[in-house]
């Protein structure tokens, strides 16, 4: 069954479609938790759908523009890929977070992408929490477990921020049981626009951002019972991390998925990227020149769930919300 899933967020807007390969038991009932999805292709636009946001309280014209050509040109993709297959793509399920659960004018968007076909649905951080865990686990562990062990999932947007705190069970695979979670209305737009104002940054404004985000943070950790076994961290900015440690010219989602960075690691990428204005940190090899203004945000929330967490290393995760939309999407099937 060919399916697509959309994530409108606060820097990106992102698309995947994929085969659901739906198990069933005996009697033909949908075993939603054991499906299978398949990657035949996925794209990303930088909106910047978010910028300006935290201040104005609305979604800009500007913004909105970008969000609908972005969702034009996918909507292009979707075509293209049932022509090249020659099978329709079923479903399409869109969700939206941050930037549009904050923002006064969010139905006007919301509209806008109904009259070219795609209806929006706003979920709650609780919501995108799951969903980003459910799509994490599932890419990281395809295969039954061989035991047990306490996962921490980061997941730094643009707007927000999920931590989640999660249990692998011995002999499960592809899905994991939620001990906690928590979305922060903390993320890489925010962070930058309200605290660092500087291009390059001033330290202090750097020690500002960090502080108010450790504190933010704190109660999360202090409630968390010892220090998980292991960190997976997603989306751009921890992506962005293995592709400038790597120096990757052409971006590879295969050698970024399951990645391991260390802190020594991690600290290099960011002194790297927080010493030069944005004109020159747009040309550092393994970095998004559309991300180049709000990357620092990002690198200074990863790094404070890193250091709370106690651990010296995370892995990077190339699944995430795209595949959990997909696999809660399974569950109706």
């Amino acid at each position: 069954m060919l399916l697509a899933a959309i994530d409108i967020g606060t820097v990106t807007t992102r698309l995947l479609i994929a085969d659901l390969i739906i198990d069933k038991d005996k009697t033909g009932q949908t075993l939603g938790g054991d499906s299978k999805i398949i990657e035949i292709a996925r794209y990303m636009k930088i909106t910047h759908l978010g910028a300006g946001l935290a201040a104005a309280g609305v979604i800009s014209a500007a913004a909105m523009s970008r969000e609908v050509a972005a969702a034009k040109w996918l909507m292009e993709k979707i075509e293209e890929c049932q022509s090249r297959l020659g099978r329709p793509v079923e479903t399409i399920r869109v969700v939206a977070t941050s930037a549009m659960r904050d923002a006064k004018n969010s139905q006007v968007l919301i509209d806008q992408l109904a009259r070219i076909g795609l209806e929006v649905n706003v979920i709650s951080g609780k919501k995108e929490a799951e969903l980003v865990f459910s799509g994490a686990i599932s890419g990281m562990y395809p295969k039954e477990t061989k035991h047990s062990s306490t996962i921490l999932l980061v997941d730094v947007g643009g707007g927000s921020t999920e931590l989640v705190l999660g249990q692998l069970l011995k002999g499960e695979k592809r899905k994991a049981k939620t001990l906690r979670e928590l979305s922060l209305n903390i993320g890489s737009s925010k962070i930058t626009e309200k605290y660092l104002k500087g291009d390059p940054p001033s330290f202090d404004d750097v020690c500002v951002a960090k502080a108010y985000v450790k504190d933010e943070m704190s109660a999360f950790f202090k409630d968390t019972a010892g220090i998980p076994d292991e960190i997976i961290a997603v989306a751009g900015t921890a992506t962005t991390v293995v592709s400038v440690r790597d120096e990757m010219v052409n971006y590879d989602p295969l050698k970024v998925h399951g990645s391991v960075v260390t802190t020594d690691q991690f600290n290099e990428v960011f002194a790297k990227l927080i010493a030069v204005d944005t004109g020159k940190r747009k040309k550092i090899i393994g970095l998004e020149p559309d991300r180049a203004s709000v990357i620092l945000g990002g690198l200074i929330i990863l790094q404070q769930a890193i250091n709370l967490s106690g651990l010296s290393s995370f892995t990077v995760s190339e699944s995430d919300i795209l595949q959990g939309i997909l696999y809660d999407l399974a569950k109706d099937l």
